[in-house]
């Protein structure tokens, strides 16, 4: 007898990356592009897992979160990202960021988001 074997995650993490789709639809309704539904887009971070110590970083868990489902979208490298964010300051203000991370930052971030987190972003 075969099993399907799926990632193990919290029971919520279907309910949270169902929540940010049914808002992400919602924002799409005035929205004109991709960018900017994700700057719109509710991200509850209370459910997502992030390691890193909020007191010290320069990139809050909801700025890193909506780029890491930017880079997803389009199926991009960290590297790729952190030069998009460089030459689109619409993008970068839009995801709710105040300066450029560099690749380093982005790497060190999504290192410390959880296998729960990342699958529910990546869901979502």
């Amino acid at each position: 007898m075969a099993s399907n074997i799926t990632p193990a995650v919290d029971d919520d993490a279907p309910a949270l990356a169902g929540a940010i789709v049914i808002h992400a639809k919602k924002v799409c309704e005035t929205a004109d592009h991709l960018w900017r539904v994700l700057g719109d887009v509710s991200i509850p971070v209370d459910g997502l897992t992030d390691t890193r110590q909020q007191h010290k970083v320069s990139f809050g868990t909801e700025s890193m979160a909506r780029v890491y489902i930017y880079q997803t979208i389009y199926d991009l490298a960290q590297s790729e990202v952190a030069d998009r964010l460089e030459n689109r300051p619409a993008l970068l203000k839009q995801l709710g960021l105040n300066k450029v991370p560099t690749q380093q930052n982005l790497s060190y971030a999504w290192n410390q988001f959880s296998e729960q987190t990342k699958t529910t972003l990546e869901a979502a």
